[in-house]
């Protein structure tokens, strides 16, 4: 079954919404009674439990797309942006930058913005389907989805604490699951920042290659 799916859709969309099916029956016991109480073919209740595990994820990657901005300001900027301004660290040194405006300047035009500059290296990249680009973009879209799923699950906490899970552990418990909850929602930033920065170092570097294979074409 899950292999009509893609890679990116499993990793944006399905493992998200697999991991948040099944959280919601631990932060709420009494949902996942309610639903014990309803029986299904168990054939049908297969294809029931991937379509809303499906649905779910779709939701939380909507709500990577819409924090994603709120990403790039924690980021210092977007990252295709600051890749063709300042570099990224140790992830894309100001040399390779330098030396890799240039060969797309050149390809494109002296007055190209860097916004521009960078879709068109996501062109070449994507157009010539070398490289591992394609693979960082889903790790991307997965770690993205990853990050809002942790807000959700942190924003599921509260009523969980109230009247759900949460409220039967106790303080001390309850304090110990929003702190880990918070340190993994730290983590997840981390690394989808790191997954970002490695995916437009890719596209930059595969352009690169692109354009100089061209250049020796042309000799």
């Amino acid at each position: 079954m899950l292999g009509k799916f893609g890679f990116y859709d499993i990793l944006g969309a399905i493992i998200p919404g697999v991991l948040l099916t099944g959280v919601l029956p631990l932060l709420f016991p009494s949902l996942g009674n309610m639903v014990a109480h309803v029986h299904f073919p168990e054939s049908f209740a297969v294809l029931l439990l991937i379509g809303v595990a499906f649905f779910l994820g779709q939701l939380v990657q909507s709500l990577g797309s819409l924090v994603e901005p709120l990403l790039f300001w924690s980021w210092g900027g977007r990252p295709s942006d600051s890749a063709l301004t300042k570099g990224l660290g140790r992830y894309l040194g100001g040399d390779s930058v330098t030396r890799i405006v240039a060969k797309l300047s050149k390809a494109v035009g002296p007055d190209t913005t860097k916004h521009s500059l960078f879709l068109y290296a996501e062109q070449l990249s994507d157009a010539a389907n070398i490289g591992r680009a394609a693979r960082f973009n889903g790790l991307y879209t997965y770690h993205r989805s990853l990050f809002a799923l942790s807000i959700v699950m942190l924003g599921l906490a509260v009523p969980s604490a109230i009247c759900g899970a949460l409220s039967q552990g106790g303080a001390v418990a309850t304090v110990i699951a929003f702190c880990s909850m918070v340190a993994f929602l730290g983590l997840l930033w981390h690394r989808t920042r790191q997954r970002a920065f490695y995916y437009v170092r890719e596209v930059m570097f595969t352009a690169e290659r692109i354009l100089d294979s061209e250049a020796v074409d042309k000799k």
